[in-house]
């Protein structure tokens, strides 16, 4: 059975399934949080129980059910996109149909059913953070950051962060000195 784990930190990895290990519970961990279960103890309820014991330990949580899996997969995937130092050359809905195999109405579709907002809304709260850190913590021009970020313009991005912070980025800028 496919599981995924919610805010999986990559250092954590070995120690996940060294502990996991001594309970009697084999996983295999695949990309971007998937988990495979290879070995359970008495029932699958229990497996489950035991592993989001362990995994609350540290802020992580394992999802269940395919619609689940595929949605956390899609804000992994996102915040992957919008947190690296380049943003891909392909739209995001391609980038997200190559990594996740399906075709992107149908991660549409799912997203916004299990989610409540589009992919594209997610996208642009996910980009608004990374505006906000870009501003505040790297201490970026206005500008810069329209051109780092790919905005068609400053007047774009600004929009944007007004509809979701209910500011200007420079009130923002400003607030946070």
């Amino acid at each position: 059975m496919k599981y995924l784990i919610k805010n999986l930190d990559d250092k954590y990895n070995n120690i996940i399934i060294t502990k996991l290990k001594k309970e009697g519970i084999i996983i295999k961990l695949q990309d971007y949080g998937e988990v495979e279960l290879l070995k359970i103890i008495n029932s699958q309820a229990e497996t489950e129980m035991l592993i989001n014991t362990l995994l609350k330990k540290w802020n992580m949580e394992l999802i269940c059910g395919q619609k689940n899996i595929l949605c956390e997969k899609i804000k992994k995937i996102v915040e992957e996109i919008v947190f690296s130092e380049k943003l891909p050359l392909i739209t995001f809905s391609i980038y997200l149909s190559k990594k996740t195999g399906y075709h992107y109405t149908y991660l549409s579709n799912i997203f916004s059913e299990m989610e409540g907002i589009t992919i594209t809304q997610y996208i642009i709260i996910q980009k608004i953070e990374r505006v906000k850190a870009m501003l505040t913590i790297e201490k970026l021009s206005l500008e810069k950051v329209v051109i780092l970020m790919k905005y068609s313009s400053t007047g774009h991005l600004s929009r944007q962060f007004k509809k979701i912070t209910g500011m200007s980025p420079t009130t923002f800028k400003n607030k946070s000195l």
